[in-house]
């Protein structure tokens, strides 16, 4: 199999840099929408945004890893709820990512008191999270060509 040449491959980083600013431009927005989730910001715009950055990485790792094993799993009880199980999952997605965030670098994002507190608060601020995520990236996705 013969290599990639240097225009795809930096085609395809440029692609997964673009979307990494996606999800932090939807991260910023939510957590400037959603009263319950908080994330805790440096002073300097450096701090910011390496914040954004490590939260939106682990965000992609999430949905790229977990999300298609739970989406495959959580087929009869989306068939059973009509498609709102996928609130459910989202919302539990993003409870993960904070969790695994508050693990690996310490408490950056809070949801609704989450990490430590899983209360339905902390559910139902993940599940609007969750939500106001995927309608911004999505229209970020349609607006910027190749992301």
């Amino acid at each position: 199999r013969a290599l990639p040449d240097g225009a795809a491959l930096a085609g395809r980083m440029t692609a997964r840099i673009t979307r990494v600013a996606i999800i932090a431009v939807a991260l910023l927005i939510t957590a400037l929408l959603v009263p319950d989730i908080v994330i805790e910001w440096s002073e300097e715009a450096e701090g910011i945004a390496i914040t954004l950055v490590v939260l939106a990485v682990v965000f992609g790792l999430v949905n790229g890893l977990i999300r298609p094993i739970a989406r495959l799993v959580s087929i009869p009880l989306n068939i059973a709820t009509l498609g709102l199980f996928s609130v459910v999952l989202n919302a539990a997605l993003l409870l993960l990512v904070a969790f695994v965030v508050d693990v690996v670098f310490g408490p950056l994002i809070t949801i609704g008191g989450f990490p430590p507190d899983l209360t339905l608060e902390a559910v139902s601020a993940a599940a609007l999270g969750s939500f106001i995520i995927s309608a911004i990236s999505a229209a970020l996705a349609i607006l910027i060509p190749d992301a």
